[in-house]
């Protein structure tokens, strides 16, 4: 059943912005990813590919700095599970797996300083969706399982600080997260099995 192991990557990047001087910059960024493997038998194989961008803003409008965020990436994975006789004269396929995943999310900050004291805060949000279909092959027949759900993510911040001399600074800050799963299930041949929240 052996095989001579090989794999193959392929990348890309592309990044953009603005010149730094003026009130406003911004910058934009794309990129992927891809793998494919040959571990080593005739069935044992497995692929990835990851997809993202990101891009952001800054402001400064007098003592005031904005800026934003956000990004997005998609991810896909696909391998195969094998049994191989201790002979390894043969080899049978005993699961195929997808996991496609998924995020998105945006961040905004403000800061500003007034004298020797320095303002900062801001919030961000981030959504992730993800599953696992699974096909296990029993000599029973063939096995479909798929697992998945959805999380929504929300922080918040904010941090105050103050030179009190030239070799002294204090600070106080505070953050704030909530996130919750929901969707998220577990489906076999026997029925759906929700998970708790």
């Amino acid at each position: 059943v052996d095989t001579p192991a090989a794999s193959r990557h392929t990348s890309g990047d592309l990044f953009l912005r603005s010149r730094k001087d003026g009130p406003i910059a911004w910058f934009a960024r794309a990129s992927l990813y891809d793998e494919r493997r040959n571990n080593g038998t005739q069935l044992q194989t497995n692929d990835a590919a990851l997809r993202s961008a990101s891009g952001g803003i800054d402001e400064v409008i007098g003592r005031i700095k904005l800026s934003f965020r956000a990004d997005l990436s998609d991810e896909l994975l696909h391998q195969s599970f094998t049994s191989i006789a201790a002979s390894r004269a043969s080899e049978n396929l005993t699961r195929l797996q997808r996991v496609p995943a998924r995020s998105t999310g945006a961040s905004g900050d403000i800061a500003t300083s007034v004298g020797r004291q320095a303002f900062f805060a801001g919030a961000d949000v981030r959504w992730v969706a993800g599953k696992s279909d699974e096909t296990g092959f029993t000599p029973s027949g063939v096995v479909p399982i798929s697992t998945g759900g959805h999380q929504p993510l929300f922080g918040a911040h904010a941090e105050d600080v103050v030179a009190l001399t030239p070799d002294l600074t204090a600070s106080v800050g505070v953050r704030y997260d909530l996130w919750r799963n929901f969707d998220a299930q577990k489906v076999t041949p026997g029925g759906v099995l929700p998970f708790q929240d």
